[in-house]
């Protein structure tokens, strides 16, 4: 509490997501010393996840229909993209989960030791991150087809870069031949 009052004194006009993530760090730093019996640890950073693919993908085809001058369809897809934030503003400013990294590896063990922990009114899951780096973490809500169709494609360029290098390499070794 002292942190969080401290720095509210500093900058009383922050945002409600700034506030909500500051309240949650120490929220996290008060369990993980009750579970660690005193010994403390702290939260280094949070980031959080929201169900906003489909605002992301409207902004990337929005930049295209801006770099081809197609006015027509950039007015609709604003109108489009208009309405559904106003019919799902929740779902876009609301997190659904939270990737936390920890300054210590001991705090990360307390913290990691327990598979659920009360934070506000029911409990959360606690898991291991998969893969540490906020990319993937902020884009968890992507539809897991287009996610692996993007990665098949992956591999099929890297596979062709590889082809063609080996091709290089051939004929030059047959040059110097």
């Amino acid at each position: 509490m002292k942190r969080l009052i401290a720095y509210n004194n500093f900058m009383p006009y922050e945002a409600d997501g700034l506030r909500f993530k500051l309240f949650f760090a120490q929220r996290l730093d008060e369990i993980i010393n009750e579970i660690s019996g005193g010994q403390g640890g702290r939260v280094a950073d949070i980031n959080f996840a929201y169900h906003n693919s489909w605002l992301l993908d409207s902004l990337r085809l929005r930049g295209d229909y801006i770099k081809y001058h197609q006015w027509k369809n950039l007015n609709e897809l604003n109108r489009e993209m208009t309405r559904q934030l106003h019919e799902n503003m929740d779902s876009v400013v609301t997190p659904v989960c939270a990737f936390v990294t920890m300054e210590s590896e001991t705090a990360y063990n307390h913290l990691s030791s327990v598979p659920e922990v009360d934070l506000f009114v029911r409990s959360s899951k606690v898991k291991e991150a998969v893969e540490p780096t906020n990319i993937i973490w902020e884009n968890r809500d992507f539809n897991p087809l287009l996610r692996w169709g993007r990665m098949i494609l992956i591999i099929i360029a890297v596979c062709v870069v590889l082809f063609v290098t080996f091709l290089a390499t051939l004929y030059a070794k047959q040059l110097t031949n």
